[in-house]
């Protein structure tokens, strides 16, 4: 999940991406997926790209959908989306011309995840 946020930020014009771990999430989120769990933990991805258009940023993460002329397949954040959301937490989305910040909510209790096991 985070490796497909940080190929996104790349693939669409960030020169330098930095991951942070905090215990909290450091902005009012402009766009948010998933709910965030009442504990959670943090992961931050930050970019200095050009930003996620913010008539865009509504569809960004369905499956598919792309941007201009983007090279890539329009199924990356759609992945970290549905990742997210079957941990049972949350991305939320901060982005300006100067870059984006997504904050992965990840829930320190995972009594939220179900795990089917067949036999």
């Amino acid at each position: 999940m985070l490796s497909s946020l940080i190929d996104n930020a790349l693939t669409h014009g960030a020169n330098q991406v930095i991951l942070r771990a905090r215990p909290d999430r450091p902005f009012d989120p402009i766009w948010e997926v998933g709910q965030t769990p009442a504990q959670a933990a943090f992961l931050l991805v930050e970019d200095d790209g050009p930003g996620i258009d913010s008539d865009f940023l509504p569809r960004a993460f369905e499956k598919f959908e792309k941007h201009g002329r983007s090279s890539g397949t329009g199924l990356g954040l759609y992945m970290a989306r549905t990742m997210i959301e079957a941990l049972g937490g949350s991305l939320a989305v901060e982005t300006s011309r100067r870059g984006t910040t997504m904050a992965v909510a990840v829930p320190l209790s995972m009594s939220r995840i179900s795990v089917g096991v067949s036999s």
